[in-house]
């Protein structure tokens, strides 16, 4: 899977839009989670895949961008299907 998208600055905390740019199996239920550096973690948003295979995912979070470690995009079945640090978004 690979995605690229957006991160912005809040009042409270950070907003995502993030297009998912390659095919998922359908049926499927994912969470966007931002991971902090102090060891929290927060649950930004989640979709599923059942309608089409190019997404675009919006979310928020109120961990402050200089305080998110990574950000995971994660199954149901809790597999990461991919992750977003400091040098990949």
């Amino acid at each position: 899977m690979t995605t690229k998208g957006s991160i912005f600055n809040c009042r409270k905390g950070v907003s995502f839009r993030l297009p998912l740019t390659d095919d998922l199996p359908s049926r499927l239920t994912c969470r966007l989670v931002v991971h902090a550096r102090i060891g929290a973690a927060e649950t930004a948003g989640w979709w599923s895949t059942n309608h089409e295979a190019r997404l675009m995912i919006s979310g928020s979070t109120s961990i402050p961008l200089s305080q998110i470690e990574r950000i995971d995009v994660i199954r149901s079945d809790k597999t990461v299907l991919t992750t977003l640090t400091n040098t990949t978004r």
